[in-house]
């Protein structure tokens, strides 16, 4: 049956147990649980009984609004949302998603069961028929640019929602707090410091497109103006220190120049994002740095006399401030005229020598310069400076400025000629003076045209003199200096045409006479200047041997080389040019200076790098129970060895012959009768040309009796002892002769 307004009332049940179980409960009620009773002798008895009476209560059930918004009461769509429930009996509350009516873009992720959960929209979310008892709202997450809110308790009792100030009516609205960002706008020059007077403006849109609207969130830089703080910009004027832009809320934000400071021009607009407290884009630790660039501007720099035309040789400098006072700092800014001479181009000033055109100075700044004359060209006054400005790309001066060029005029002066007399020495490395040098001398005068030689020449002893006039000079060095008068003012150049044999040519020296003075950078001394000349260098490599008289490599004789160039200067050794490739067991002794001394190996040794010129090989000392043996002269000239007979060699073999036995070396032995030989290029030891000859030598045994000794003696093409085209046996014949009288003679002295 369907309830009414009043009981309804059965009649003439039997005894017995009975079930009133509701199908469907009225609108706005919870279905009841079903009541059990009996009837016992007409008497009706259970826990809902009163009498005869039985009474089910049906409990009224609450519709709920659940609006998600954020702190400007607007809904906001995004956010995950779970609600749960328990009944009076700490039971979990069942929810029907049938029961769920879903606000606009919202949408639900869970089925039936004891957890609602769904995504709110841009409308509020209703969810009806829900039953006596506690209810939790929970946001499992937050919307991008928002803060997870706290949970939010309310109770439905009989249809009728209560809760704390969340709750009015039947409404339980959730607030996200957005998360707010604060951003440094700072406004730099190119110097990245901050510059004051740029009219600035900052709008900006949130994440669904829709304008941002500001509260006065703004901290003003140091000397910094608010022109507006409110509505759907910030304006303000910068200062000298950087303006603080608070609680910005995540969107898109653009940062315009409306007008730049005097000097400079409007950047470009720059554009960035907050996201979630973090700021991104052209930005630094939350710093966006809008840069401005100034003007720059070429100005032309003419430096003219009184006829208007352009000189050369004046020493210009140019220093600056810019619009704020900072120094300008220059970076090879400029472009010389034709001829002028660039001393420095960076740092703060910029330093030149005019030249006979205009020079350029490039990309500069707006600001104030100077422009000073540190020295004349010969024959000019010193100008007075001339200070010009820069504003927004226009050039703006006295009269000495027209358009974008600054005209600095020189007054001439008159200056009496000094002539000049200049002394040329031409030297090696030690400091001798070298003869057989073809100089040449040219010039040009301070308007930089070439000079005509009308001077006189003084030559030093074994000089000659080639071409003693017109725009050249030119003469062949001898063994002093040479002499110049009455050089005139001007920029010279020695350069040398030739070197004497056995050095290199020089490398030009340039300098400059003036009023009786010279001044350059290299070989310049007072009124001298000297050119130096290197001794050529080689790879000539030479084998010096010392070997006794049967062909065996000797160790132990001291040995030292000597040597003259081709004009009879000594050489002079350098241990960083010549190299030593010492035979086994050899040893250095000197490596550098007059002379080159080494102690023979058991193999050996080669000398590499020797320059030209003459050179002899002597034997100091002899090893212990062997005479010293003959000097051996030879040329090295241009990289290749001759023997005293002009023919090349390759390698140099120094004989000595061994003293009787039980004679030893003494400060007062004589050399014995040793046979050198300077072997030819491309013989060796071994060589078939090669032949060998046996000579005797008689010697004192300790008994006192004559002992003979065979020596063997290898003779190479060429011998040192100057026997040449000799048949062989007559060479026999005369080198055992030889060495019979030198047994006899030292016998005789040993016996003395």
């Amino acid at each position: 049956f369907i309830s009414g307004t009043s009981a309804t009332a059965i009649r003439n049940l039997p005894d017995g147990t009975y079930v009133l179980h509701e199908v469907a409960a009225p609108s706005g009620y919870e279905v009841t649980t079903d009541i059990l009773f009996t009837i016992e002798n007409g008497k009706v008895i259970g826990t809902a009984v009163t009498g005869n009476t039985v009474t089910m209560v049906d409990t009224m059930t609450g519709d709920v609004e659940i609006s998600k918004q954020n702190i400007f009461s607007q809904e906001v769509k995004g956010a995950e949302l779970t609600l749960t429930g328990k009944d009076s009996n700490g039971n979990e509350i069942t929810f029907n998603v049938e029961n769920v009516v879903l606000g606009t873009d919202a949408r639900l992720t869970s089925e039936n069961g004891t957890k609602l959960t769904w995504i709110s929209g841009t409308t509020s979310t209703f969810i009806r028929k829900l039953p006596n008892g506690t209810y939790t709202l929970h946001e499992e997450a937050a919307p991008n640019g928002y803060k997870v809110a706290t949970d939010i308790t309310f109770t439905i009792e009989n249809g009728k929602v209560s809760g704390g100030s969340e709750v009015t009516g039947n409404t339980v609205t959730m607030i996200d707090e957005m998360i707010m960002t604060n951003v440094k706008i700072s406004k730099q020059n190119v110097h990245s410091e901050e510059i004051k007077g740029a009219t600035l403006t900052l709008t900006g849109k949130n994440t669904d497109g829709n304008t941002i609207t500001f509260d006065n969130n703004v901290e003003l830089g140091e000397n910094a103006q608010l022109i507006t703080a409110s509505g759907n910009e910030i304006k303000w004027i910068s200062g000298t220190t950087p303006t603080f832009v608070k609680n910005l809320i995540n969107g898109t934000y653009t940062l315009h120049e409306e007008a730049a400071p005097k000097g400079y021009k409007v950047a470009t607009d720059i554009t960035f994002t907050v996201e979630n407290g973090e700021v991104k884009g052209e930005v630094t630790d939350n710093t966006v740095v809008m840069i401005d660039d100034t003007y720059k501007t070429d100005v032309k720099i003419s430096k003219q006399n009184v006829n208007s035309e352009e000189i050369k040789g004046a020493a210009l400098t140019l220093t600056g401030k810019d619009v704020n006072g900072n120094t300008v700092t220059f970076d090879n800014n400029v472009e010389l005229g034709e001829n002028a001479e660039l001393i420095t181009a960076s740092g703060n000033e910029l330093k030149w020598i005019s030249g006979t055109t205009p020079t350029f100075v490039k990309n500069l700044a707006d600001g104030t310069y100077v422009l000073h004359e540190d020295a004349a060209p010969e024959g000019y006054e010193v100008a007075t400076d001339i200070t010009f400005t820069i504003e927004n790309g226009e050039v703006k001066g006295d009269s000495h400025v027209e358009s974008s060029t600054v005209t600095m005029t020189d007054n001439t002066k008159i200056v009496p000629v000094i002539d000049t007399d200049v002394e040329f020495c031409k030297r090696n490395t030690i400091g001798e003076e070298l003869a057989g040098a073809t100089l040449t001398l040219t010039g040009k005068d301070e308007n930089g045209n070439a000079i005509t030689f009308d001077v006189e020449i003084e030559l030093g002893r074994g000089a000659e003199l080639v071409k003693g006039e017109g725009t050249e000079i030119s003469w062949i060095s001898g063994t002093t200096p040479t002499f110049v008068r009455n050089l005139l003012n001007g920029t010279y150049t020695l350069h040398e045409t030739a070197a004497p044999n056995g050095y290199n040519v020089a490398t030009d020296i340039t300098f400059t006479v003036r009023d009786g003075e010279i001044s350059g950078t290299v070989g310049i001394s007072g009124t001298t200047v000297t050119m130096i000349d290197e001794a050529v260098e080689n790879e000539t490599g030479i084998k010096f041997s010392k070997q006794d008289v049967d062909g065996n490599e000797l160790k132990g004789a001291k040995l030292t080389l000597t040597g003259s160039y081709v004009g009879g200067n000594t050489i002079i050794f350098d241990d960083s040019m010549i190299e030593f490739v010492l035979g086994k067991d050899a040893e250095i002794m000197a490596k550098s200076g007059r002379s080159l001394t080494w102690i023979s190996g058991t193999t050996p040794t080669y000398i590499r790098n020797l320059p030209d010129g003459k050179y002899v090989l002597r034997e100091e000392a002899a090893p212990d129970g062997y005479y010293k043996a003959s000097n051996i002269s030879f040329t090295i000239a241009d990289g290749k060895i001759f023997d005293k007979n002009g023919e090349e060699i390759k390698e140099l073999v120094m004989i000595d012959e061994a003293k009787p036995d039980g004679a030893t070396n003494s400060s007062g032995a004589t050399s014995g009768g040793s046979t050198n030989r300077i072997v030819a290029s491309g013989s060796s030891n071994n060589s078939s040309s090669s032949s060998k000859t046996n000579s005797s030598t008689s010697g004192s045994s300790k008994n006192g009796t004559s002992s003979s000794e065979s020596k063997n003696t290898t003779t190479g093409s060429s011998p040192s002892t100057g026997v040449k085209d000799v048949s062989l046996p007559i060479l026999l014949i005369t080198l055992a002769a030889a060495a019979a009288f030198v047994s006899r003679s030292r016998k005789k002295d040993e016996e003395e």
